[in-house]
């Protein structure tokens, strides 16, 4: 919580930077909308720390966080402003541009994740994952609608990441099942098709998949492919892969 809150003040102040140094303005504006954009920022850092959550000490995620937001905010004011590139999800931003960074942030820390991961969970461990996988299929919706232009827009974000994300938690159950039927692999030890493992990854993938088309009219049926989709491929990646 205490990175939480850190990040999301230096988000704020390096996206008033970034006009400073490249518009010649001379002040920081603080409204909603940078607010908002900060905190998106402070999302886009968690998910490349996520790649070194229990690898690495606070310290170290500390200067990660700190080395990332400036890359972040530049990214977004160069793609916004200077190429006029739109992302009404922010996926690109977000998510993209954190994973990737965090992916090779965990590469540069030449870190064996295998010494640090357990063949078996905590029962706690799993509850907490329920809680978040149940807090993300709530917010992820608004989240994506968040920086639309006009309520309209807003209200088909949400209905087309929601239609996205449901169709994916379907499509990913009802994917892990029959491939155990067929080829007898599974997904954990007992063969138990649980929530957390099951439904987390392609709740994921649906609503980012959507995420940058959210706003457009691409119809529920249009919605739901990209869900099932984009699903199945993260689906099929987590088993053979």
């Amino acid at each position: 919580m205490i990175l939480c809150c850190i990040f999301a003040q230096w988000a704020l102040l390096w996206r008033g930077f970034m006009p400073m140094i490249f518009m010649g303005k001379d002040n920081i504006t603080i409204g909603l909308h940078d607010l908002t954009e900060a905190l998106l920022g402070t999302l886009s850092c968690f998910v490349s720390l996520s790649f070194l959550l229990g690898l690495v000490s606070p310290v170290i995620l500390l200067i990660h966080g700190i080395l990332f937001l400036p890359l972040y905010c530049l990214n977004k004011f160069v793609n916004e402003e200077l190429l006029l590139i739109t992302d009404p999800g922010s996926i690109v931003y977000v998510h993209a541009f954190g994973a990737f960074h965090g992916f090779g942030a965990h590469i540069a820390s030449f870190v064996n994740t295998r010494d640090h991961l357990e063949l078996v969970e905590p029962p706690t461990e799993g509850n907490l994952k329920l809680i978040g996988f149940c807090i993300l299929f709530l917010c992820f919706p608004t989240m994506n609608g968040i920086s639309s232009e006009s309520d309209a827009e807003m209200i088909r974000s949400i209905v087309n990441t929601l239609l996205a994300g449901m169709a994916g938690i379907v499509t990913s159950i009802a994917f892990k099942i029959a491939a155990e039927q067929c080829d007898g692999r599974r997904f954990n030890d007992d063969g138990v098709v649980t929530v957390t493992r099951s439904t987390s990854v392609s709740l994921v993938s649906g609503v980012v998949s959507i995420g940058s088309v959210s706003t457009l009219m691409i119809q529920p049926y249009g919605a739901i492919i990209i869900g099932m989709v984009s699903s199945l491929f993260a689906s099929m990646s987590q088993l053979y892969l």
